[in-house]
């Protein structure tokens, strides 16, 4: 009887493990049918005391790395919105990326990250350098508005100040490799590009005087010195006639300049110029031309004489160069497609991409009734499954027609294209019926109509729900009302403020119901009473007002609900209990930005109180929050997304939270959401895919 009875608590056991491991409890790849691409490369950076390993930049701010020179790259998951990125010439696992949250330090190659933020006090940091002789001299500009200031650091970012006398509008930032003390940029004041400077400092930057360029020319951007000659440099600039590319090359440390003989296309654009690290008579140029296209060419004899190297269609303009410094006849090149290598000085050129992946997650919606039913989608149009995430087909790829425009008026360089869908609402009581909000991705047309409607499950579509004259000013906010499907609310970007459009009749007619010089960042509409709205706000230096707004007559008046003197990008409310609710806080464009707090409101929004306890982690690092959501059925468990610290689980009603990341490929999160009728179901959009978890916690609460 004892070893039945060990037997039945052994097959207990078991059980109960099998079906921990059924409910999932480790986050599962759900991407199976989503197409895929490359990613842009807008930055490449070569460890040059191992040249093989080499990371690259994204230009949605993602960071990938590659030890095997290019042969394959692997995404470092845990850090997003990154601009530029340096290296520790003396200690190369020590990196600092330069992001619109300010800087983050990794001391281990990039496998975790902190903040070094101390003293700056601007936090969108546009460009980072590094002393090569003393590498705990950093210096970076941080902007804001048209301009910005040049901060220093002397202890490897642990403290910064500001060097006041320091240039304001800084392009190009480069360090002499053998003087550090003297430092090199480009300015161009935005509002008055035709007045170029380059600036010299020989004491650290405490100090600039400009140095003397012919003033015919302008947009001299580009700056570059030679690393074992550093009294050479480059300069590329226009020429103002015929907006042509004009190199410009200095021997005595920017005292005099000439102009150097190279021949370009009409209406070039120098955007970057690279020295061989070893060999300062090497000079590459990368341009870009109408086309558009862009081409390197290379001297070998100090400017005197150039060679196209590489020529191609390019969608972007600004596809960086890096040499490996020990073979410099390998060179590598970025941009739209990912990487290009040659090993043989640019004679042939291969596809060097693999690992670099970028799914464009923008929608991420269950079905309200079919539990098995999810749709995502983004610039390939709407994609549907039936099976929880295990397989994809396209629904739908929504088009938009030519714009037309009345003489005289010229018609845009963009004629008929896909709509991406930047926005999907199912309506709850018909799933037949979808809405789906779009974007032109080449530009825009206000006669543009970005609102489809469908009312038979996606197989055909109509564009007459929407607004009219539109096209140039819808954000990506739409909601429905919990209540009535019929009545929808969209959100519009009207001369510098937000329009907060309303209809109650499915999209036949539109009113804007907002009329207040803010943005509306976050909507949520009370689901026992519809006539209660709250709003998060954004934080616009030339608006007085942010936090969260309330009405309680379907948006006909708001007052101030708290959270004042921060944007407020997110607002949850639990489905048990109306008065509760959920707001994430950070300064959008003030000051600092990044992830300022998670706050609770059990009260409506009378009253708001901090719940932080396990996201310092996201304080230190600035990391917004991108995504909070509520698990229907047990209003304690909540998640919180985040762009590039992965999910945060709270199962008290956000007093602590945890991370919730096991098998999570990537933690740059854009989307969550719980499938209705399985509440222990969780889908997450990445730029690696969707993934799909089933939360034993979850499981337990709600009994399924």
């Amino acid at each position: 009887m004892q070893l039945q009875n060990f037997s039945a608590r052994t097959l207990s056991v078991a059980a109960l493990l099998i079906a921990s491991s059924a409910f999932g409890q480790k986050w599962t790849d759900a991407s199976t049918g989503i197409p895929s691409a490359v990613p842009y490369v807008s930055a490449l950076t070569i460890d040059a005391a191992a040249p093989s390993t080499i990371y690259a930049t994204t230009s949605d701010g993602r960071l990938f790395k590659t030890t095997d020179g290019a042969g394959s790259w692997r995404l470092l998951s845990n850090i997003a919105g990154v601009f530029r990125f340096v290296l520790d010439p003396s200690d190369p696992l020590t990196l600092y990326a330069a992001t619109n949250r300010g800087i983050l330090k990794s001391t281990n190659g990039g496998e975790s990250w902190s903040g070094a933020n101390a003293g700056l006090t601007l936090s969108f940091v546009g460009n980072i350098v590094i002393d090569p002789v003393t590498p705990s001299t950093l210096y970076a500009w941080a902007f804001q508005g048209f301009g910005g200031f040049l901060f220093k650091s002397t202890d490897g970012g642990a403290n910064w100040g500001a060097l006041d006398r320091g240039p304001r509008d800084i392009l190009t930032l480069v360090v002499d490799p053998t003087t550090p003390s003297n430092i090199y940029a480009t300015s161009v004041d935005p509002r008055s590009p035709q007045n170029p400077q380059i600036l010299k400092s020989t004491d650290g930057g405490e100090n600039w005087g400009s140095l003397n360029i012919d003033l015919s020319l302008n947009f001299c951007v580009p700056l570059a010195v030679a690393p074992t000659a550093p009294a050479t440099l480059y300069a590329g600039c226009r020429d103002p006639v015929t907006r042509t590319a004009v190199l410009i090359q200095s021997i005595d440390g920017g005292k005099g300049w000439n102009i150097v003989n190279a021949t370009f296309p009409e209406r070039t654009a120098i955007v970057t110029i690279t020295i061989d690290p070893s060999d300062p008579s090497t000079v590459y140029l990368v341009y870009n031309y109408p086309g558009p296209r862009v081409g390197i060419t290379r001297s070998t004899d100090a400017a005197a004489s150039w060679n196209v190297i590489y020529d191609a269609p390019f969608d972007r303009v600004f596809p960086p160069i890096a040499i490996d410094p020990a073979t410099p006849s390998t060179l590598y090149i970025g941009g739209p497609g990912g990487v290009r290598k040659t090993s043989s000085g640019g004679a042939d050129w291969q596809v060097a991409s693999d690992g670099l992946i970028d799914f464009d997650i923008r929608i991420l919606v269950p079905d309200p009734v079919n539990p098995a039913v999810v749709y995502t989608g983004g610039r390939d149009g709407i994609l549907k499954s039936a099976d929880r995430g295990a397989s994809w087909s396209n629904l739908v790829k929504l088009q938009l027609p030519a714009p037309s425009f009345p003489p005289p008026l010229s018609p845009p360089p963009f004629g008929a294209g896909p709509a991406h869908t930047r926005s999907l609402q199912i309506d709850f009581a018909n799933p037949n019926v979808l809405y789906a909000l779009t974007f032109r991705p080449n530009g825009c047309a206000f006669s543009d109509k970005l609102l489809f409607k469908s009312v038979d499950g996606g197989a055909t579509w109509t564009d007459n729900v929407s607004p009219p004259s539109t096209g140039c000013i819808l954000g990506d906010l739409m909601v429905m009302d919990p209540t009535n499907p019929n009545t929808l609310y969209l959100s519009a970007f009207n001369e510098g403020a937000t329009s907060l459009l309303k209809s109650t009749n499915a999209g036949a007619a539109w009113n804007d119901i907002w009329g207040r010089d803010t943005f509306v960042q976050a909507l949520v509409i009370d689901h026992s009473n519809p006539a209660i709205l709250f709003a998060g706000l954004g934080d616009t230096s030339e608006s007085p007002v942010n936090g969260v707004v309330k009405s309680v007559n379907g948006g006909v008046s708001w007052t101030n609900a708290g959270l004042t003197g921060s944007a407020v990008t997110l607002i949850a409310m639990s489905a048990s209990d109306s008065r509760t609710l959920y707001a994430s806080t950070e300064g959008f464009y003030t000051e600092p930005r990044g992830f300022r707090g998670l706050y609770k409101s059990t009260d409506s929004g009378t009253s708001w109180f901090a719940i932080n306890e396990g996201l310092e982690e996201l304080m230190d690092t600035r990391t917004r929050i991108s995504a909070l959501v509520i698990n229907p059925r047990n209003p304690n468990i909540l998640y919180a997304g985040t762009a590039g610290s992965g999910i945060f689980r709270s199962t008290d009603g956000g007093a602590t939270w945890s991370p919730f990341n096991d098998r999570l490929s990537d933690l740059n999160i854009r989307l969550m959401a719980f499938a209705p009728h399985e509440p222990a179901t969780l889908y997450a959009g990445t730029p690696s895919g969707v993934f799909r978890i089933v939360d034993d916690k979850a499981q337990a609460s709600t009994g399924r």
